[in-house]
């Protein structure tokens, strides 16, 4: 991760959420933590440090310094924990707009880094639509089970440690299943014929018919085709990452049309 990454990201950061770092008195002596500094910290070393509070610096400065030098000095994917963490707990009490992450996103652009933030979940997309379907997927959409299927699909398959590809591909799949659920109200368990009910119900252009076709064949049950896929020992990012982008756009097209059909 290269020092000008680290940079970009720290001074984002601390626009958002590392400032107003002390109270000071007439004099400019510190007199302890900032209120917003004092509620960020608090989370970081509870949540995310998973320490004792008591053990926080007693100076807010000491505190900064310890997050900068942790920020700097660990290895890339625990900063990038840290960056995901902000980014899960909303925004500090001193702003009100929340593009902390799309903040993030134009730093990830200028340096070429690997990873997006998509909603508030860094994944390794690095493509504006794709990113922007997966995005889609996780947050703007009114089906809360598509929602937590796409994002722990995306949690997995970009997890810099240990990705689990096998299983952000079945998430991915749960997702496609959820939405055919939402559109249909009826039970998951299979999409099969749902599927080709909203076909006909919704009168597809046959070109999108065949194409999602094609895109449940991985998906689907039938002839073992779900099962030969889980199956297979050499599962890769690049079969994570197709499954997460395109169950993404699936789910989200079949939630729109739903929401346009009525």
């Amino acid at each position: 991760m290269p020092k000008s990454l680290r940079s970009g990201l720290w001074d984002i950061m601390r626009h958002y959420y590392l400032c107003e770092v002390a109270e000071r008195d007439i004099i400019g002596q510190v007199t302890g933590y900032g209120r917003s500094f004092d509620a960020v910290t608090y989370k970081v070393w509870f949540h995310f440090f998973k320490e004792s509070v008591d053990e926080r610096p007693r100076s807010p400065l000491v505190a900064l310094d310890t997050l900068r030098d942790f920020f700097f000095r660990r290895p890339f994917f625990e900063a990038y924990g840290l960056l995901e963490f902000l980014a899960k707990s909303g925004p500090s009490e001193d702003y009100v707009r929340d593009d902390f992450p799309s903040q993030c996103n134009e730093i990830f652009e200028r340096e070429r880094a690997q990873f997006r933030f998509a909603g508030r979940i860094l994944v390794k997309v690095t493509d504006d639509a794709e990113l922007s379907e997966v995005a889609q997927a996780m947050s703007d959409n009114p089906s809360t089970s598509v929602k937590v299927h796409i994002q722990r699909a995306a949690e997995l398959y970009s997890d810099a440690t240990s990705p689990d590809f096998r299983n952000s591909i079945k998430e991915s799949i749960s997702a496609v299943e959820a939405a055919v659920s939402y559109v249909t109200g009826e039970r998951p368990g299979g999409v099969s014929k749902p599927l080709k009910r909203i076909m006909e119900s919704y009168s597809l252009h046959p070109a999108l018919r065949d194409g999602f076709e094609k895109l449940y064949a991985y998906s689907s049950d039938a002839n073992g085709i779900r099962h030969a896929l889980m199956e297979e020992e050499n599962l890769k990012l690049e079969d994570a990452k197709y499954m997460l982008v395109a169950c993404s756009a699936f789910s989200n097209y079949l939630v729109s049309i739903k929401a346009r059909e009525g």
